[in-house]
């Protein structure tokens, strides 16, 4: 039996099945092109839009309507430099971002871009160059990101660490810093390196344990102390640390464990403060509670009673010697005329070096009642200065005019560098009286060598150095000399109360300056007066005032 051949209406050609297969994978590609497309234009948290080769926008979705704030039909046809600030524009920036997706294929940066209504966002921008099956340029693609509120996050975290760590850095008293997980120190501050001595580049990258006496270190204290904080999220103490110079203080530590948000140990942050005085003045009021009693209680207030009667002695007595005593000196000055203006040879040698002499001595003993009655003043708060306008240069050469003599009949050559007039507010006398104190220290002390007085003049100061070539000052002895009843050396080697120092940086003290003193054991000293200059608005009137 013989089969029938099959229905020549069901069979396809192979033209018509290849046509079929074109068809249906058109059919697809327009199906894709559209779910691409609808993809695209649903997104909002993307501008997402195509270019031509020459910039001009072709497409727009949600996420650019959002944005920029242009509706389609008015961003399409328009050139993307719209979206750019003036400042770009004037730079060919938008051409020069084409250019390079052109050369390179991407080209991403972030950027302020401008909204429809003027305001600026900061944006993540991606342009992609788009080529078709030929490799010809059909245009861009251009993604970009809103992230301004990122930008601004990470400026705030930027100036908040920028603010704690300046603010850090400028605490001097206490030492801040953070060390790793191992102990290691990983910052320092200037608050450390005044408390410990410690350069940055000294002790960043060495372990903490360096700061602790040699028995912790060995007791394994450090460690423990890091791990007390790493259980607890925080440790403090009070122990002795030691500085970079071997000297030992006494501390209050705090340290703190730092964490990131997932709970990893980053480190710790560890304050240190010096508290050496507060525990010596602990340990003296201590001892003072246990010892003090009534009977030690009542001898102090005798001694604070005998010390207001000294006081009280002091000023009456100064008062009372002078009386006689400028008495003696009118009646020893009028005879000195009567030798100057008579025969010489009609008086008796001796006599007329007698006469001299106790003249001297007179004025030697005025001197010291009158620093007496200043100390008395000082203590009772009554040191009167009167302040007029003055010219210091003027002064300084009187106080050297009164030396001349002395230092000539003691070989000491004295040089004086002051160009006037120095326009300074102030008491002349009290100032000539501190002059004058300094110029017979530097004779005193100086051992016949030169001694110079140098002014310096600033914008609102000036400075009046004296220097001489003596026996200099130890440094543990320099603050003290400026005390009451101090003095550098013994009484039995050099004459003298020790008062003129003490005076005259009172009387300097009232005048708003400051008296300095640099000096080295057998190299010499410099005393430094520093004085306001006149403002030229001071008045005279009313301007007695009071030492400090």
């Amino acid at each position: 039996m013989t089969k029938a051949p099959p229905n020549s209406s069901t069979l396809s050609t192979p033209k018509e099945e290849k046509k079929e297969n074109a068809q249906q994978t058109q059919r697809n590609l327009a199906d894709s092109e559209e779910r691409f497309q609808l993809l695209v234009e649903s997104v909002s948290d993307y501008a997402i839009f195509l270019l031509d080769p020459n910039g001009y926008v072709q497409s727009w979705n949600a996420g650019a309507q959002r944005f920029k704030g242009y509706k389609a039909e008015e961003a399409i046809g328009k050139h993307f430099s719209i979206f750019y600030t003036q400042k770009d524009i004037d730079r060919q920036h938008p051409q020069n971002e084409l250019t390079i997706a052109l050369k390179e294929g991407r080209f991403e940066e972030e950027g302020w871009r401008v909204r429809q209504d003027g305001s600026q966002f900061w944006a993540n921008v991606v342009i992609t160059k788009l080529v078709n099956s030929g490799g010809q340029l059909v245009g861009f693609a251009k993604v970009t990101r809103d992230l301004t509120q990122k930008m601004l996050a990470e400026e705030q975290l930027k100036f908040s660490e920028e603010r704690y760590r300046l603010l850090v850095s400028a605490v001097k008293d206490y030492a801040i810093f953070m060390i790793d997980p191992e102990g290691y120190v990983a910052t320092w501050n200037e608050g450390a390196q005044r408390l410990k001595g410690y350069l940055p580049e000294e002790i960043i990258g060495q372990h903490f344990s360096k700061f602790y006496p040699t028995a912790e270190i060995r007791s394994k204290k450090p460690e423990w102390e890091l791990e007390e904080a790493t259980m607890t999220g925080r440790f403090e103490d009070e122990g002795w640390r030691v500085r970079k110079d071997g000297t030992h203080f006494w501390a209050n530590v705090t340290l703190t464990a730092i964490k990131n948000k997932d709970g990893k140990m980053l480190g710790f942050s560890k304050v240190t403060r010096d508290m050496t005085e507060r525990r010596r003045l602990e340990e003296r009021l201590r001892r003072s509670n246990e010892d003090l009693d009534e009977r030690v209680r009542e001898r102090t207030a005798q001694l604070e009673h005998a010390i207001r009667a000294r006081d009280e002695f002091l000023s009456i007595a100064s008062h009372e010697l002078r009386t006689p005593m400028t008495s003696l000196k009118l009646q020893v000055q009028m005879a000195q005329r009567q030798i100057e203006k008579n025969d010489p040879q009609a008086f008796h040698e001796k006599t007329k070096k007698f006469i001299l002499g106790a003249g001297r001595q007179l004025d030697r003993i005025v001197g010291l009642i009158d620093n007496m009655l200043d100390v008395s003043k000082i203590s009772m708060d009554r040191l009167n200065v009167d302040k007029r306008p003055i010219d210091l240069c003027e002064v300084i050469q009187e106080a050297t005019g009164h030396f001349e003599e002395q230092f000539l009949s003691a070989g000491c050559v004295m040089t004086l560098k002051c160009e006037g007039p120095i326009p300074v507010y102030g008491d002349s006398s009290r100032l000539d009286q501190v002059f004058s104190n300094l110029l017979m220290n530097a004779l005193k002390y100086g051992g016949g060598r030169p001694v110079a007085i140098i002014t310096h003049v600033g914008p609102s100061k000036v400075l009046i150095e004296f220097h001489d070539q003596g026996m200099g000052i130890a440094k543990d002895d320099q603050a003290r000399i400026f005390d009451r009843f101090e003095r550098a050396v013994s009484a039995n080697t050099v004459s003298g109360m020790g008062l003129g120092l003490f005076i005259s940086r009172k009387i300097v003290e009232a005048h708003q300056g400051e008296i300095l003193l640099q000096s080295e054991p057998g190299k010499g000293s410099v005393f430094t007066v520093t004085l306001p200059l006149s403002t030229g608005t001071q008045q005279a009137a009313g301007n007695d005032r009071k030492a400090p």
